[in-house]
């Protein structure tokens, strides 16, 4: 029985410190704040002997800084999936966002696959539903791969679309079924022999303080 536990990345930077953006080198992708290391970190330990065996992430700073923490805690491998990545929303950016591990080589100790292609690859700029239409695909090809059970970090909107395609529903609708999708939130679906069922929805029960920005992306 396979089992797919889907997490929004941890509490970010300029959430915390909005000045941050002023001289960041990568404005459009900044890291966790302290606090959001230490929601990646209890999310880690929530996830212990749950059986994961690789982390699928997005491409962003923030969701890699997540990732890292949960694979350090298991030791099992990250792969980068654009296709989870953030909607890239023109109102939020204003041009295509410059990442941070797009520029920097792998460091030594990462346990980031550097041999795994993406999948999907975004357009900027998108409509929400080219986002989740976009997200569908991504889950679409990563389930015909996936493994026993596996962890996907994304974003607020993309953690609410890949719950959506995995049980095909509209995701325009997804807000109602999983209502805020607070940072380091636990959503786990688990597949049965009539498709994939909700375990478990943005559960935030593991995490001693939870920060729930007003921002969703």
């Amino acid at each position: 029985m396979r089992s797919i536990w889907i997490t929004r990345h941890g509490n970010r930077q300029d959430f915390v410190d909005p000045d941050w953006v002023n001289g960041a080198e990568y404005p459009f992708d900044p890291p966790l704040s302290s606090d959001g290391l230490e929601q990646a970190r209890q999310t880690a330990r929530a996830l212990r002997g749950r059986g994961i065996a690789r982390i699928v992430s997005s491409p962003f700073l923030r969701c890699i800084q997540t990732a890292e923490e949960v694979a350090r805690e298991l030791e099992i491998p990250i792969v980068l999936e654009a296709g989870l990545g953030e909607w890239l929303n023109p109102t939020w950016f204003p041009a295509p966002p410059e990442l941070v591990h797009a520029n920097r080589p792998n460091r030594s100790d990462s346990r980031i696959d550097p041999g795994y292609e993406s999948l999907v690859e975004p357009v900027y700029p998108e409509l929400k539903v080219e986002m989740y239409r976009r997200v569908a695909t991504a889950v679409r090809r990563l389930t015909e791969t996936s493994f026993a059970s596996e962890l996907w970090v994304g974003h607020g909107a993309s953690v609410q679309g890949a719950a959506a395609a995995l049980l095909g529903i509209d995701p325009s609708n997804a807000g109602g079924l999983f209502g805020h999708v607070p940072c380091c939130c636990l959503t786990q679906m688990v597949e049965t022999a009539d498709g994939w069922t909700l375990q478990r929805s943005c559960d935030t029960a593991h995490l001693a303080d939870v920060t729930a920005p007003d921002r969703f992306h």
